[in-house]
């Protein structure tokens, strides 16, 4: 295997192993990480739950992309571009793992410490570094599709959320919105 080969599978088994250790530590503390809205948004259901399943095929295309070589179907870049894609990809997945030790007692209150002092979304945020990162690194044109679709789902997911804590936290999730920014920064 090549170096880019390598270091984007050990970058991927980090980030999806992080990811399926939260969903198996929420399950143990029993905390459902899925239906948000509840019962009253179906909405907010078909969102998650295509979320979920845009994340697993996600995952497989990344996966597959690293081995695919095909000039039909991906685009040469050269090293520096694709040593960047690594680099945000490996900080997509550093950035997920922060997120989700600082939640790691399972959102039972609103978190607003740690990195989520900086961004209302880390772990999405997380996952769309990851998803630029990847798609850069090995870049064909069905991952960078797949990819852009994955961060737009992230951000539709993130507005039912966004509705959702408004609804449970009121007036102090209202105060965490205005002084800290969805993403990072001014996003």
């Amino acid at each position: 295997m090549r170096y880019f080969q390598i270091s984007g599978l050990i970058v991927w088994i980090a980030f999806y192993g992080c990811y399926v250790a939260g969903i198996f530590g929420r399950r143990r503390q029993e905390v459902r990480t899925e239906r948000l809205a509840g019962k009253n948004s179906d909405h907010a259901w078909h969102t998650e739950k295509t979320l979920r399943r845009s994340i697993y095929a996600i995952a497989f295309i990344q996966l597959c992309s690293m081995f695919i070589s095909d000039p039909a179907i991906t685009v040469a870049l050269t090293s520096p571009y694709r040593l960047a894609g690594l680099g945000l990809a490996l900080l997509g997945a550093t950035i997920f793992y922060i997120s989700m030790y600082a939640i790691r007692d399972g959102r039972q209150a609103l978190v607003t410490n740690g990195i989520y002092r900086y961004s209302r979304n880390p772990a999405f945020a997380g996952f769309d570094l990851l998803y630029a990162g990847l798609a850069l690194t090995f870049c064909n044109w069905l991952l960078i599709f797949i990819s852009l679709t994955g961060m737009v789902l992230m951000h539709l997911q993130i507005i039912e959320e966004e509705k959702h804590l408004s609804a449970r936290f009121g007036e102090a999730y209202q105060v965490y919105r205005k002084r800290t920014p969805r993403y990072f920064l001014f996003f």
